[in-house]
């Protein structure tokens, strides 16, 4: 869908909640996007108005700056999700090499993860 396309469909949803209270319409329109809208539609258009190539209602500008922040506290959370499993996977390596080397650590799990993080540390 084309660019113009885009934020002419949103200031139409936006024109049409105007009538409302601002905090009405803004949840409204908000609402409305997340109903109706393809969320890769939601994602050009924060991507759109993010580089500056439209223009869109006060109200919808709104929202889209909620979304905008919605998806980037997301990321940050998958980010760290996804850092959690790599030290998942770092530290099930380390108990299978210390279990195959007969190793064993004082404390269980804590031991063993105090281990691997003295391994990060010794490889830099």
């Amino acid at each position: 869908m084309s660019h113009d396309r885009l934020a002419y469909m949103a200031n139409q949803i936006g024109r049409f909640f105007q009538s409302q209270k601002q905090d009405t319409a803004v949840a409204a329109i908000e609402d409305h996007l997340l109903k109706f809208w393809d969320p890769r539609m939601r994602k050009a258009l924060i991507g759109q108005l993010t580089e500056g190539s439209i223009e869109l209602d006060p109200l919808v500008r709104q929202v889209t700056a909620r979304q905008r922040q919605s998806t980037d506290q997301a990321a940050a959370g998958d980010h760290l999700y996804n850092e959690c499993l790599r030290l998942q996977r770092v530290l099930a390596t380390v108990i299978k090499l210390s279990t195959a080397l007969g190793c064993s650590f004082p404390g269980g799990w804590y031991g063993q993860l105090t281990a691997v993080f003295a391994l990060r540390v010794a490889c830099g």
